[in-house]
């Protein structure tokens, strides 16, 4: 933490939806290591993650100009945000081309684009560690054969370079589909069947054991899934675990180097109020219980990438944006990231899903109900255009706003869910002991150098107070105190 006076001890407070007021305890103990499973350091690349990568089109226009950094830098330089997953490159590259081709071409063929001439964006593969997906598409492409998905995952893989005009290095995480059953099986068209889930998990089984024969173990991106859109394991009295996770662990769970889940909040207000969906809390510890348990007793443990969380409000995606739809997002974002935080262990990446300016979402059919090709943005974005019109509207996603959409800096401003990177901005170190009297506060805290870092967030859908008791300081006053407090006065 940058400190403006010298300290003997500086106290950094991160509050969400508290007042101070002394009620419910609060107790740190500073001169006790807090360590699991042989981890005990706030990992930034783990933890403070952002879905996007260097060379994605939506960092166009935001890279700065003359000596003025652009936002890429802020994000990744003065948030210290990790980029973190993409799912575009990968899918064109592989449903495109045989791997035969894949092998033969240059990789810019493949993907589209070349990286070698994105000079401007060398600098951030420092800021990244990445997480690639297939879309279903490559699932229908195949005609179900994950032997193929292997074989071209394997070509595309070994394309790859050491960085800058080499080639972009490989990524650390494929997961083989993204949310494939989402598609296939729960919203499928009218007039086709459904998938059979038996056959998706042994596609899985049958692409990551191809990808691995083709490719030398050291520096191969690990590959796992099955990436669950929602993983709801008590649905149907657990019918839904013995056909889905539990089924995919038995078929597909030794071939792979990790499971991937995306887990959402998801609240509808107004018609159809149905306000209790939320997995923050004890569902989210439930979840990730059941899987662990029956992974050991299986012999197939393994670790979990969360590629995706935070919340959505399924009933408001054709509005107009609002800070208050942030808020709720930001509010599942953090509360999520610490019970992550408590299985350092266990998670290799938690990735919440904040997209940069998701205008690929102007096309979607659930975005277009006039025509295709036409609609809002996606409603949960990092940007937002500052032509957006206020009230509802429509806009045609090849040229949404005019010849001034890539301006460097101006046409664009950050939404509301920005505040998650400032509000984890500082915060670093060695983990140590810290506990509330009551667990729906969750409680964090670290230590670097002379600096202690506190983490306080209320769980409650309303306000509490707290007494926060700091320990183990010795003869150290505490002379410096900076408070980060995040909150929410607006209208839902």
């Amino acid at each position: 933490m940058k400190k403006t006076i010298q300290t003997t001890l500086g106290v950094l407070a991160l509050l969400f939806g508290l007042s101070g007021k002394a009620q419910i305890n609060v107790e740190v103990n500073a001169h006790t290591k807090h360590q699991v499973g042989g981890k005990s350091t706030f990992d930034r690349k783990k933890y403070i993650t952002v879905h996007s990568a260097n060379f994605e089109a939506d960092w166009n226009g935001q890279n700065g100009g003359g000596s003025a950094p652009g936002r890429l830098h802020e994000i990744t330089r003065t948030y210290d945000a990790w980029l973190s997953r993409e799912t575009g490159a990968f899918t064109r590259a592989i449903t495109g081309f045989s791997a035969v081709q894949i092998n033969n071409q240059n990789l810019a063929v493949s993907e589209g684009f070349s990286y070698p001439a994105l000079a401007d964006r060398f600098t951030y593969e420092q800021d990244q560690d990445l997480v690639v997906a297939a879309q279903e598409k490559a699932y229908v492409t195949f005609n179900a054969d994950g032997f193929a998905w292997g074989r071209r995952a394997a070509a595309w893989v070994k394309k790859h370079g050491n960085g800058g005009t080499s080639g972009r290095p490989r990524p650390s995480f494929i997961e083989i589909l993204n949310e494939p059953v989402f598609p296939l099986v729960d919203f499928i068209p009218a007039g086709k069947s459904p998938e059979p889930l038996d056959r998706i998990f042994n596609f899985h089984k049958n692409a990551a054991n191809t990808y691995k024969n083709n490719v030398p173990a050291s520096g191969r991106p690990k590959v796992g899934g099955w990436t669950t859109a929602f993983p709801l394991l008590d649905k149907r009295n657990f019918g839904q675990w013995n056909d889905r996770w539990k089924r995919f662990i038995d078929i597909a769970g030794a071939s792979m180097d990790f499971y991937s889940l995306h887990i959402y909040d998801q609240p509808i207000y107004g018609a159809g109020n149905r306000d209790w969906a939320y997995r923050k809390g004890g569902n989210i510890e439930a979840t990730l219980d059941q899987l662990e348990n029956y992974g050991f007793i299986t012999g197939k443990k393994r670790p979990f990438l969360i590629s995706e969380y935070g919340s959505q409000l399924n009933n408001n995606y054709r509005e107009r944006y609002t800070a208050s739809r942030d808020w709720l997002s930001l509010r599942s974002m953090s509360s999520m990231m610490m019970q992550f935080m408590e299985r350092p262990d266990q998670i290799v990446k938690a990735i919440p899903f904040v997209p940069i300016k998701a205008e690929w979402a102007y096309g979607l059919a659930e975005n277009s109900p006039v025509t295709p090709g036409v609609g809002f943005p996606y409603s949960w974005r990092l940007m937002k255009n500052n032509n957006e019109p206020n009230g509802t509207y429509w806009v045609n996603r090849n040229n949404p706003f005019g010849a001034d959409r890539n301006v460097p800096n101006q046409n664009y401003s950050y939404t509301e869910l920005v505040r998650f990177y400032q509000l984890w901005s500082d915060v670093r170190g060695t983990r140590v002991d810290s506990k509330p009297a009551d667990v729906n506060l969750q409680v964090d805290s670290y230590v670097q150098g002379k600096d202690l870092y506190v983490i306080v967030n209320n769980l409650y859908r309303s306000s509490k107070s707290f007494n926060l008791n700091i320990r183990g300081t010795g003869n150290n006053a505490v002379e410096y105190v900076q408070e980060k407090h995040l909150f929410c006065r607006c209208q839902r």
